[in-house]
């Protein structure tokens, strides 16, 4: 996957991602064309996070698949981050019950067990009709993505018997599902903080305006150059800590940590969102201050949060994950201004609990700078 641009930088993917970043931002502008994109973009209004789901599913089945679904198909991006959401909000950030008590399934959709079956097998049924075309299309001469690499081993007659089609699914589901829910939720979030806080997303204009100008996009080359923006989406990733408790693990051994001992097979929680919120390390962590990310000549301090959590178990898709979010953050404010529409959930605390932490959908006024 590192050579396909997850977890490297890869200059043919981020062509590509600029190319679908610039369809988003065109869409916006000139407004939709189809009945999929009239349900999300109204006159000057649209429907956040879903106006985001196209490009970011586009993405991360570009670097699997190697392609990108045309505009035409895009309700089938749209259908795959609608499904992962669902998933991701029919339990809660520790696992839920259903993790605690797995026989909880059987109590219908009580404890979230149907949509996580729904949502999961909606993704798989995708992923399912994209591989038959792989399949179709295979070359040995060219590898096109990920699951062209996963094909041919298939294929080869002393594979490992690790590598099998069902194995390929799950990994591109636990690979994909993130990327469809999670990164438009983090854009949502920080849009919002945003407008909540407007001298904060003036300076970051005004620092567009300065460096990049209106002549062409901002793109990730801009990104060492934009400090103040930068800093902006640190501090909304750290206020908002979207997966406040990581992924869980198992101690798979008996250990010993911080002077305590962990039994095998132990669950271990890590509060991430505790650590991105500790006034201990933050001062002031209630308040929006992406100043706290800069040093005192302006430029980009050390990172210390862990919303992609850390050590070995550090999010796979870190690289990737800041590279669309502050693609969509920045071409967003370079060409928009943005206000709040009366009577949507507007308000920082209209969240949904999942096992990610999502905006409410809501309505956002765009006007052209």
């Amino acid at each position: 996957m590192r050579d396909f641009g997850f977890g490297r930088r890869q200059e043919k993917l981020e062509s590509e991602i600029m190319d679908e970043m610039s369809l988003f931002i065109d869409t916006l502008k000139n407004g939709p064309i189809y009945d999929g994109e009239k349900e999300i973009i109204r006159g000057n209004l649209a429907l956040f996070p879903d106006v985001l789901y196209a490009s970011s599913a586009n993405n991360i089945w570009n670097v699997m698949f190697g392609h990108r679904f045309d505009r035409s198909e895009h309700d089938i991006s749209r259908h795959l981050c609608r499904s992962a959401l669902m998933f991701q909000r029919a339990n809660d950030p520790s696992g839920g019950a259903l993790f605690q008590r797995p026989f909880l399934k059987h109590f219908g959709n009580m404890f979230g067990y149907k949509n996580h079956i729904k949502s999961n097998y909606a993704i798989v049924d995708v992923i399912k009709k994209g591989l038959e075309r792989q399949k179709a299309t295979l070359s040995e001469n060219v590898d096109r993505g990920f699951v062209d690499n996963y094909l041919k081993k298939l294929n080869e007659d002393d594979k490992s018997p690790y590598f099998t089609e069902e194995q390929m699914i799950i990994l591109l589901v636990d690979i994909m599902f993130p990327a469809f829910s999670a990164i438009p939720s983090v854009v949502t979030h920080a849009i919002k903080h945003l407008m909540h806080n407007p001298k904060v997303m003036k300076k970051v204009q005004n620092e567009i305006d300065s460096v990049v100008g209106t002549g062409r996009f901002v793109t990730w080359e801009d990104r060492i150059n934009l400090p103040y923006t930068e800093a902006t989406i640190r501090e909304s990733m750290r206020i908002e800590t979207v997966a406040p408790l990581g992924i869980i693990h198992k101690c798979v051994k008996k250990t010993t940590l911080g002077g305590y001992e962990i039994p095998a097979n132990t669950p271990v929680v890590t509060n991430l969102a505790a650590m991105n919120n500790d006034p201990d390390m933050w001062g002031d962590p209630e308040t929006f201050r992406p100043e706290r990310f800069l040093k005192e000549d302006g430029q980009l301090s050390k990172d210390l949060t862990l919303s992609f959590g850390f050590g070995r178990r550090l999010c796979a898709g870190e690289t990737y994950a800041r590279f669309n979010i502050f693609g969509s953050i920045a071409l967003l404010l370079q060409n928009f201004n943005l206000f709040f529409v009366e009577g949507e959930p507007s308000n920082l605390e209209d969240k949904v609990p999942g096992l990610i932490i999502s905006p409410k959908e809501l309505w956002i006024r765009l006007e052209m700078r």
